[in-house]
Order: structure tokens, then sequence, then C-alpha cells
């Protein structure tokens, strides 16, 4: 291993990489992953912009508890789940700001107005599952277009989980989920292809552990191969996402040592909700502590934080709530000792 260079990947990573090309130059692929960070920086910044505090009061875990049980159930590939979470949280945001903006022309601030709203957050979170079933309909039908989810299997699920509903209103549903994102399935791109772009950037450019101590910087690094790394990656992501209130209500005990999150900075830390370039790299890194230990672990989160400029402690603060929610023990903080 050439000095103070820690070396993840014997190969760079190839599987985001379809062409009709039968061979990818080292400059080539580097090339092509640059353009697409470049592009996935950019939505994440815009998605962030977007961030909304009420969506907070909106469970995400209970809309991803149902995600999952349907696509288990119709055997559904991962991509129509984070498909379908991408359509939910697009057509919630703005389906919420609509709402709230109706609701603040009608009535001032005070006591009627907050009351409307608790009545508006029981409504939305008894209407959540129906808009989440349409989400995985449409999602199925950009993923495949045989064996996609059906309006009459939509509502034989939405009986299992005990809400009736007419196969019109199901169809009504998709239509209003359509009209809201302005019939543009595809405006961001899932959280499977960041990982894909994170995971890239780690196999082409490694890291130069110039955040880490001299000792993980001297030890030999096991070699890791991408496409293990990308499935360990999916796996840790679903845990994220099956207890997405419990990971980031850690996160956020660890940066302000409060144990919930007050009314007054729900606005601020919805931006760290929305950063899915700090989760995807959160979470490849989580993937290489499972694979490799803590030293491979030190070195994907040298290479993400130096090519994708996410900092180093937000990275290490939230791979440490993803292994303790994981029940992974692990001294992953003792890193941040030298940044």
């Amino acid at each position: 291993m050439a000095e103070g260079r820690l070396l993840t990947f014997s190969t760079p990573p190839s599987y985001s990489f379809d062409s009709t090309y039968k061979l990818w130059k080292t400059d080539a692929m580097k090339e092509q992953v640059s353009t697409m960070l470049r592009e996935l920086l950019a939505d994440n910044r815009q998605e962030k912009r977007q961030a909304h505090p009420f969506l907070c009061e909106v469970h995400m875990e209970s809309a991803v508890n149902i995600i999952w049980l349907a696509v288990d159930m119709f055997k559904f590939s991962p991509q129509v789940k984070y498909i379908a979470i991408d359509l939910f949280r697009r057509f919630m945001l703005g389906h919420t700001e609509n709402l709230l903006a109706r609701l603040s022309s009608m009535t001032a601030e005070g006591h009627k107005r907050n009351r409307m709203l608790r009545l508006l957050e029981k409504r939305m979170k008894e209407q959540s599952p129906l808009w989440v079933i349409t989400c995985v309909m449409l999602a199925s039908k950009l993923v495949t277009h045989k064996g996609n989810l059906s309006a009459i299997s939509a509502q034989k699920f939405l009986k299992r989980i005990e809400m009736n509903v007419h196969t019109s209103s199901i169809i009504r549903s998709e239509r209003r989920i359509l009209e809201q994102l302005d019939f543009r399935c595809y405006q961001n791109s899932s959280m499977l292809a960041y990982l894909g772009v994170v995971i890239s950037v780690v196999g082409l450019w490694e890291g130069d552990g110039t955040h880490f101590t001299e000792t993980i910087k001297s030890r030999t690094i096991k070699r890791v191969l991408p496409e293990d790394l990308f499935e360990m990656s999916v796996t840790m992501l679903d845990l994220v996402y099956l207890n997405y209130e419990k990971v980031y209500q850690q996160l956020y005990t660890s940066l302000t040592e409060l144990p919930v999150i007050p009314d007054k900075h729900k606005a601020a830390f919805a931006h760290v909700l929305a950063d899915r370039i700090l989760l995807a790299g959160s979470v490849v890194a989580s993937a290489a502590f499972v694979l490799g230990g803590q030293a491979i672990c030190a070195a994907v989160i040298s290479s993400i934080t130096t090519h994708i400029h996410t900092p180093c402690k937000d990275i290490i603060t939230m791979v440490s709530c993803i292994l303790n929610c994981a029940k992974l023990p692990s001294n992953i903080k003792s890193l941040l000792v030298d940044v």
C-alpha cells in the first residue's frame, strides 16, 4: 500500500455504468461519476431548500412501514420502495404547503389556527395510507410494464391494514398525486442512485486519511467488492428508513444534547432530514463498518468527505446513530479526536 493512502477497492465499481461500451477506462469513469455527482449535489441543495418543518409531524416511519409491507407482499424490487418514498415525500411537501397556505389565508394566528392545524394533521394521517399505497402503485408502473400494482390489488392491501376504500377513490388519489407532482414522476433521483454515486466516488478516489490518526492510516485495509458494499448499503438504508424517527432523534440529541426536538428547532432540523448526501454517505460508511470494521469505515469516510465535502463530523455522528440503532457496538466516535 502506498504510504499515507487508504485503498478500499481493488477495482473501481462498474455496476453504475450501463453503456454499449464493453470497457470503461478509469478516466472516463471518473468523468462520468463527477457529472453524476454534480447533478446529485444540485438536487440535494434543492431538496434542502424545499424542506418543510411540518413534514416532521407527518410521521415518515408509518409511511415507510406501509411501503415496505406492500413491496414485500407483491415482491417488488428495492427500486419500487425508494421511488415510492420519493413520490410520497414530494407529494406531501406540495400538498402540505398548499393546505397551510389556504389555512393562513382563512384564519389569523392564534388559538383557532392552532386547532385547525391539529385537525389538519389528524386528517392527513388518516388519509396517508391511501396516498402511500397510491405512490407504490405509481412506482411499480415506473419500474415495470407488467406485474405492476393495480387499483384492485391496492384496494385489497388497504383492507388488510383496515382501511376500506373503493377503487374509484384509489384512481382519484392517483390523479391527485400526479397533478400535485405536475406529472413529473422522475424529478428526483432515488436514494439508490445516491448510494451508487457515493460508492463510485469511494472506489475511484481513495481517501488520503488526513482526518484520521496515524494508527488508522498505517493499517492494512481489507478490500471490499463494490457490489458487496452496495448490497450492504441497501440493507442499512432499509434499517434507517424503518427506524427513521429513532435514528434522526438520536442524531439531533447527539448534536444538541436535547432529548426531543422542540418546535423552534424543527424548521432548521428539517434541512438535516432532507440532506440525502449526508444520509447516503453515512449509510455507505455504516455498511463499510459492517463488512470491514472501523479501519475500512474510516477509509470510506475519508474519501466521502474529501470529494463530496460533507463535514467529517456530521458523517461520523450519523454513522454512530445508525450503528447504535442496528445494535452494532462501535467506537466510531473516536475518529472525531483528530477532526
